[in-house]
C-alpha cells in the first residue's frame, strides 16, 4: 500500500472517528517505513490508538526506530519449539518472544493457534504469559477437525487459573481473569456461527470465519471490506467513498 493511500485512511478515519488504527498484513514488518507509518498515524490523528499484530520477525529492528510506545502489540506465534515454527511461520519463535518482551507498547497479546503439533505447550505458554503480564489468545485451526477437542481439553487446563466470564462483543470467546493485570482468552473454533454482527450473514465464509470480529480493511490493492474475506466488498470511484460505505455498513450492525 502506498504512503498516499496509507495517509488518506488516517485522514478517513480521523473524519468518521474511528478509535483505533490496526496495522496487520501479511506482516506488516516486512516494511522498513513502518516507524513512518506509525509517526504518521500520530502527526495526523492523535486521539487514535495504534495496534500493530505481527509475527515478530522484524520487530527488534521497529522498537529502537519509534518515539513513544504503541497501545497493543500483538504477537503470534505457533509453537515454542524452533522446527515447529519455522515449519508454519518460518520464524524463530525466541526471537518472536524475545521481542515482545522488549517491544515498548502499553498492551501486549500473545496469540497463540492450537493443533496437534503444539496442544502439549499450553501450559507453558500460560506459564510464560502470567510470568510476563502478557494477555494470551488462544485459537484453533479451523481445518483441523479435532479443534473441538482441543477447545475442550484447552477449557479444562485454563479453568484452574481464574473464572470464565463471556466476552460482549463475541459471545463465544470465553475469558478467564487471572489477575488485574493479565487475561486468557479461549475463542470458540466456531465463533462467527453465533455472531451478532449482521453484515456476517450476508458473508458465504462466516461458518469459517475465525475472526469474530468486523472492523474496516484496507487492502493493498484498493479493495475494502469489512473483514478478511472478499465477498463483501465496497463500492465507490474514490477510498474514502469505500472506507465510508463499510463503516457505515459496521456501525448500523
Amino acid at each position: 500500500m502506498s504512503i498516499d493511500d496509507i495517509v488518506e485512511c488516517i485522514n478517513i478515519a480521523k473524519k468518521l472517528s474511528v478509535p483505533i488504527i490496526a496495522l496487520t498484513g501479511g506482516e506488516p514488518t516486512l516494511r522498513d517505513d513502518l516507524s513512518g507509518i506509525i509517526s504518521l498515524i500520530r502527526h495526523i490523528y492523535p486521539e487514535s490508538k495504534v495496534h500493530l499484530t505481527t509475527n515478530g520477525i522484524h520487530l527488534s529492528l521497529l522498537q529502537d526506530t519509534i518515539d513513544k510506545p504503541i497501545d497493543k502489540l500483538n504477537v503470534s506465534i505457533s509453537s515454542l519449539n524452533i522446527d515447529v515454527a519455522k515449519e508454519y511461520q518460518g520464524v524463530n519463535p525466541n526471537i518472536a518472544i524475545d521481542s515482545l518482551l522488549n517491544f515498548p507498547a502499553l498492551h501486549k497479546n500473545l496469540n497463540f493457534v492450537v493443533d496437534e503439533n503444539n496442544f502439549n505447550e499450553i501450559r507453558s505458554i500460560i506459564d510464560f504469559c502470567i510470568k510476563n503480564n502478557i494477555a494470551l489468545v488462544l485459537m484453533f485451526d479451523l481445518s483441523d477437525n479435532k479443534s473441538l477437542e482441543y477447545y475442550k481439553q484447552t477449557i479444562n487446563i485454563v479453568k484452574n487459573f481464574g473464572k470464565f466470564s463471556i466476552e460482549g462483543t463475541t459471545p463465544r470467546t470465553l475469558v478467564c481473569n487471572v489477575n488485574n493485570k493479565m487475561t486468557i482468552k479461549i475463542k470458540h473454533p466456531l465463533l462467527s456461527r453465533k455472531t451478532k454482527w449482521t453484515i456476517c450473514k450476508r458473508c458465504s465464509n462466516s461458518d469459517r470465519c475465525g475472526e469474530g470480529i468486523c472492523a474496516v480493511r484496507v487492502h493493498p490493492d484498493g479493495v475494502v471490506t469489512p473483514c478478511l474475506d472478499k465477498t463483501v466488498c465496497a463500492q465507490g470511484h474514490t477510498l474514502s467513498a469505500k472506507i465510508s460505505k463499510i463503516y457505515d455498513i459496521l456501525t448500523m450492525s
